[in-house]
């Protein structure tokens, strides 16, 4: 059934006729959110995620973004829709599920959720290579695998540590000097990984 205003010719009589029945639109519009791939990371690398979505509305609506599941301290930005996460040692071997969702601020709101997963793959320990006496100097070569931080203790009685370097190195190995170690009767050194 349509209701006009005026009275119709034949002509418009016959074009509504071929016009045929009023149809339901077709399904409800949706956000799209691009699919983001799993992925495989070292602790202590930073993962920067860029996240792609559209609105259906015309004109497009702002979109906001969450994170409905994720694990600890990775973020994303509500606007750009950016993750950044630096996995800690302790979700070393672990897998992580991440919810993207994206929503714009329509009456009803539209909303769409994806999900992805990274990995972190298991520590291995770092390495001090042999200490090297030059000149009143002591030096180390520090190895192991690129990300955490590296942070160098020493300690005179094996009790009590002091921390003397702390690092994230762009390139493995690299080598320190302990300036002090004159003052030691004896002394011993240790590395530790972080965060």
């Amino acid at each position: 059934m349509r209701i006009w205003g005026d009275v119709l010719n034949a002509a418009q009589v016959q074009s509504n006729f071929l016009f045929g029945p009023w149809k339901f639109p077709g399904a409800p519009k949706s956000i799209s959110l691009a699919a983001v791939s799993n992925l495989t990371v070292n602790c202590g690398v930073t993962l920067e995620i860029t996240n792609s979505a559209t609105d259906p509305n015309l004109p497009p609506l702002p979109l906001t973004f969450s994170l409905p599941e994720a694990p600890t301290n990775a973020l994303i930005d509500p606007v750009s829709g950016l993750i950044t996460w630096r996995p800690l040692i302790a979700q070393a071997g672990s897998t992580n599920v991440f919810s993207v969702a994206a929503a714009d601020s329509g009456q009803p709101g539209l909303s769409t959720t994806r999900s992805f997963s990274a990995t972190v793959l298991p520590v291995s320990s770092p390495q001090l290579g042999a200490a090297a006496l030059n000149n009143g100097l002591l030096g180390l070569t520090v190895n192991g695998m690129a990300g955490p931080d590296y942070c160098l203790q020493a300690s005179a009685d094996l009790i009590s540590w002091t921390n003397l370097f702390f690092t994230n190195p762009v390139a493995l190995p690299f080598d320190w000097t302990d300036t002090n170690v004159n003052q030691f009767n004896q002394r011993f050194y240790r590395v530790l990984l972080g965060p």
